[in-house]
């Protein structure tokens, strides 16, 4: 898929809920293009119809983006793997700093091989539990992500996790999470980006009520 292709289904996809430049979905067309070549010698993604990919992991990223606060954020993608939701989020939104978190040594090759084009992403190949640095947010897909959710208390007040609609309702068992209705994918599928907060965070405030994160600028 040549980038005017990538741009016209990347495009079609997203319609309604972002805009990006010219120069973003050139950045997004070059991860693109590598994670298709690498993807011939390793497993990065199971989805292998180049549309699919668009709109799976590009768009559905993409669609979490729009949900973050406007400001500039500190955000962990959390066992990013091939870069998502991380890489769009990143891209999308270039007044935050975006670390990729990949506990495995190839994969985080192909993160830091992929994203030398972006300013604002960093690879840190570790696992979730090794992570010291304090977040604004962390986001993931709903891969191992009983082990992302044991470590909010500790690195951020707020999650962002792109999951099944079965998966999400799993979540509000979930104690020390407080969550918003799920928001059903733009798509229609039965796939929902599904929002929460550190119990001990306030959201209309803004302050933590008996919990905080120590942060170092």
């Amino acid at each position: 898929m040549n980038d005017f292709r990538f741009r016209d289904a990347l495009l079609e996809s997203i319609e309604g809920f972002c805009h990006l430049s010219d120069q973003q979905i050139a950045m997004l067309a070059q991860h693109f293009t590598t994670l298709v070549r690498w993807n011939k010698k390793m497993n990065l993604t199971s989805i292998h119809e180049e549309r699919e990919i668009i709109r799976r992991h590009y768009a559905e990223s993409l669609f979490l983006a729009s949900r973050l606060p406007h400001q500039g954020l500190r955000i962990a993608d959390f066992g990013s793997g091939a870069g998502f939701p991380g890489v769009p989020v990143a891209v999308a939104r270039p007044d935050s700093n975006v670390v990729l978190v990949e506990s495995r040594e190839k994969k985080s090759v192909f993160l830091k091989e992929s994203t030398r084009h972006i300013p604002n992403v960093r690879v840190l190949c570790a696992e979730a539990r090794a992570v010291r640095e304090p977040f604004d947010w962390i986001v993931a897909r709903a891969v191992g992500i009983n082990k992302v959710l044991r470590e909010i208390p500790r690195i951020a007040p707020h999650v962002a996790l792109l999951l099944g609609a079965g998966d999400a309702a799993r979540m509000a068992a979930l104690k020390h999470l407080r969550w918003d209705a799920p928001c059903v994918l733009p798509w229609g599928e039965r796939r929902v980006l599904l929002i929460g907060h550190h119990a001990a965070f306030d959201p209309q405030s803004g302050f933590w009520q008996t919990f905080h994160v120590e942060r170092s600028e």
